[in-house]
């Protein structure tokens, strides 16, 4: 429970007691430190993607915005983009929730994909993926991915964790959840400071939470904040859509306990 629910739960015990109240300044304080980037909602699609930047290395149809919350990332074949929030992100523990679909169901043979990636290439918010086979990662580096992978031959969807840039070997298939069923795939990320654990659902199927010890991800991706976004990759037609991004970045255990201290010694006084 956070310190802004406990500090409504006292509330309704004692209504304006000085315990509420010193919670209270806890909670706002605790915003202020360790919420030194705010929470990223959503794609602002009828903002014209405000706040974020669009790459494309491809002469397809561009990024469609379905809504404010749904974009078709990828609308064709041979497609090698990029979209990242503009404002680098806290990644010390965070928690990313994300909705994945196709449509249609991609030819046989081809193998197109999306990556959650955090970077701070050089490039930035300009770094694109170097081929349209990497599901939008490789090339980018440093990082951090976790991707969606469509194995069209074998119908099945699979998803893997991978770094700086390289697709290796080591992804899952993520059965009983499959994007080729056409329905929407929902993605839940955390990361604690030392595991990056990633849930699928689609529909009642659940696979998860596939667990990563990674331990530091800023040794990893260079540094404690991050740029945050997706890389997208097709060789033959593939329709990606993504939806109801949500990124948090969340306050460590030990923060949160220094800066409701002083409350709590005040309450036992």
């Amino acid at each position: 429970m956070t310190a802004t629910a406990r500090a409504r739960q006292v509330s309704t015990r004692f209504g304006s007691s000085r315990l509420t109240r010193n919670l209270g300044r806890s909670s706002l304080a605790l915003g202020l430190v360790a919420g030194a980037q705010a929470a990223v909602i959503g794609f602002n699609g009828n903002q014209a993607l405000a706040g974020w930047e669009y790459n494309q290395g491809d002469a397809g149809t561009p990024l469609q915005i379905v809504n404010n919350e749904t974009i078709a990332f990828t609308t064709g074949a041979g497609n090698r983009r990029s979209l990242w929030h503009r404002t680098p992100q806290d990644i010390s523990q965070f928690e990313v929730d994300f909705t994945y679909r196709i449509n249609p169901i991609p030819f046989g043979g081809s193998s197109p994909g999306v990556t959650f990636i955090l970077q701070n290439a050089a490039s930035g918010v300009d770094a694109l993926a170097q081929t349209v086979y990497g599901y939008g990662f490789d090339g980018i580096a440093p990082s951090a991915g976790i991707t969606l992978e469509l194995a069209t031959v074998a119908g099945h969807t699979r998803s893997g964790f991978y770094q700086n840039g390289v697709i290796a070997s080591g992804s899952s298939v993520i059965s009983p959840v499959n994007a080729f069923t056409l329905r929407e795939l929902d993605v839940n990320i955390r990361y604690d400071g030392n595991v990056l654990a990633v849930t699928f659902r689609e529909g009642d199927n659940v696979f998860g939470p596939q667990n990563y010890l990674i331990g530091s991800l800023a040794s990893i991706v260079g540094g404690s904040t991050a740029y945050v976004g997706f890389g997208g990759g097709t060789d033959l037609v593939a329709e990606q859509y993504l939806s109801n991004f949500r990124f948090v970045p969340e306050p460590t255990a030990g923060l949160a306990f220094l800066l409701a201290l002083p409350a709590l010694r005040r309450w036992t006084r």
